[in-house]
C-alpha cells in the first residue's frame, strides 16, 4: 500500500511549472501528467516532466521524513502504477501559489481513485487517494523548476474504509 499511496503522492509533480507565469506552466503540465496517470503509463509520465524538475529535486512523503529523490519517486511510482488495474480519476488543483523572488511554494490538492490488481485474496479492491502538498519551486536560468514536494496531510481508502499509509 505504501507503493500505491506514492504513486498517488506524485500528482504533486503535476504543479510543475515553467516560464515566468508559474499557474499557465502547472496547467498544461497537470494536464499531461493527468493523462499519463489515468493510462497508467510512466513513460508519458516521465516525458511530461522532462526538464522540469531540478537536479537536486526532493520528495518527502511527510515533513519529518528521509526524503527521496526524483528517480527513486518515479521508480516507486512505476511499481505503484503497475499494482492498478484501472486509474478512473487523477486530478489537481492548485490552492495557493506564493512567488518570492527566484522560489515559490504552492499549496496543491490532489485527488486519485482507481482499482488494484487482484491481490492475495484473488479480489480486486477499490483505491482512492486525496492530498494537500507543499511544492517548492526554483527559478533555474529564467525557467521555473519543481524542486521539491512534502505532503501536508493524505487520506487513502480501500473499498471505502480509511486506512493508514504503507498499509
Amino acid at each position: 500500500m505504501k507503493a500505491i499511496l506514492l504513486s498517488i503522492s506524485l500528482l504533486g509533480l503535476l504543479s510543475v511549472a515553467y516560464a515566468d507565469d508559474l499557474r499557465p506552466g502547472i496547467n498544461a503540465t497537470s494536464d499531461e501528467v493527468c493523462k499519463a496517470l489515468m493510462n497508467r503509463d510512466i513513460g508519458a509520465f516521465k516525458k511530461a516532466l522532462a526538464g522540469k524538475v531540478t537536479a537536486d529535486f526532493k520528495y518527502y512523503d511527510t515533513p519529518t521524513t528521509k526524503p527521496m529523490s526524483y528517480d527513486q519517486m518515479v521508480s516507486v511510482m512505476g511499481q505503484s502504477l503497475a499494482a492498478m488495474s484501472k486509474v478512473t480519476i487523477a486530478t489537481e488543483k492548485l490552492l495557493h501559489a506564493k512567488i518570492e523572488g527566484d522560489t515559490a511554494t504552492v499549496l496543491t490538492i490532489h485527488r486519485m481513485t482507481g482499482t488494484l490488481v487482484p491481490g492475495k485474496d484473488g479480489k480486486s479492491h477499490s483505491m482512492s487517494f486525496s492530498g494537500v502538498s507543499t511544492d517548492m519551486y526554483k527559478k533555474v536560468g529564467g525557467t521555473w523548476k519543481f524542486a521539491s514536494m512534502t505532503w501536508k496531510s493524505t487520506e487513502q481508502k480501500m473499498d471505502g474504509h480509511r486506512i493508514k499509509a504503507g498499509m
